[in-house]
């Protein structure tokens, strides 16, 4: 029964660990929690707050509560300090306390995206753990090179659907390919014709990765590219739960499977744009291509404001 009650505080507190400054109105016994399990930064941001949580079952909080600061990519010392230097954390009547991170900027230095984490590890007085231990913080690099292409863009093309060709637009996110700063990720929702018994949206379509060239005037997806769809979508029942990138040949009504690329080149206007024709297919049971498909010319994008 007490495990049983517990379960049912920790639920009725999940919207107050946003702000320690809310009052859980149903504690059953004394716990404390970090405010988010994650934080991202800029690497100019001078100073980030980690509010910690103290939830007494009755009356005022009296609890000491220690953490540790692990590093990661980011290093204590080099990429950030943090205070209290000591990890502790004393409560006496407060609801809150704060670890405070001061974050070390490398201005003109591409180091890459850095994170380390905070997690919380005991508390005196018989104050408990809540879920909400571990805290991930991300320190975003402003000097990669390619750092003013990334973001959210409006694409548009021509697509098969089951009315034929029409013109469609979707969102897509241009963002950072760990390890490589010569590529990047599209992150598309994009329309699937489904073997030509009906269409739908694939909304959470996989990424791709695509490398942009050093003056930034094209953008190649290469193929074939293998990306594993979303368990929680819509054809969430494709074998293997796989889908691929190819090119796509028109004429012949058939996808490209050896090696090739499409080539977005940067206009005027400083959209992207591409008359190579290309789309997404996943293996039938029978071991074809056109269990679910796509196909689309045409396109480009263009960053949103």
């Amino acid at each position: 029964m007490k495990n049983i009650a517990k379960i049912i505080a920790a639920g009725s507190v999940l919207f107050a660990l946003a702000a320690c400054s809310h009052v859980a109105k149903y504690t059953t016994y004394d716990f404390v929690a970090i405010a988010a399990t994650s934080y991202t930064v800029s690497e100019s941001t001078t100073t980030l707050v980690i509010p910690v949580c103290a939830y007494p079952e009755n009356g005022e909080t009296n609890t000491t509560v220690t953490f540790d600061v692990k590093n990661g990519s980011a290093v204590a010392g080099t990429d950030f300090t943090f205070t209290p230097a000591n990890g502790v954390l004393t409560f006496s009547g407060e609801k809150a306390q704060s670890i405070t991170v001061n974050i070390i900027g490398h201005p003109g230095q591409f180091t890459g995206d850095l994170k380390f984490t905070v997690e919380l590890k005991d508390a005196s007085n018989d104050y408990e753990m809540n879920s909400y231990t571990k805290a991930t913080v991300t320190i975003k690099d402003e000097d990669h090179p390619l750092v003013d292409m990334f973001g959210e863009y409006t694409m548009g093309g021509v697509v098969l659907d089951t009315g034929g060709y029409i013109n469609e637009t979707w969102d897509m996110t241009m963002s950072v390919y760990d390890g490589d700063v010569t590529r990047v990720w599209l992150d598309v929702t994009a329309p699937i014709f489904s073997s030509g018994y009906y269409g739908a949206y694939f909304k959470n379509l996989p990424a791709v990765y695509a490398v942009v060239s050093s003056d930034k005037e094209t953008i190649t997806i290469p193929y074939p590219q293998e990306t594993a769809a979303d368990p929680n979508d819509l054809f969430s029942d494709v074998p293997d739960n796989n889908f691929y990138f190819y090119g796509w040949d028109n004429d012949a009504g058939a996808f490209i499977t050896e090696k090739g690329n499409i080539v977005f080149t940067k206009q005027e206007d400083g959209s992207y744009a591409t008359e190579d024709f290309f789309g997404f297919s996943t293996p039938s049971e029978t071991g074809g291509l056109f269990y679910y498909w796509m196909n689309c010319w045409g396109a480009a994008f263009n960053k949103k404001n």
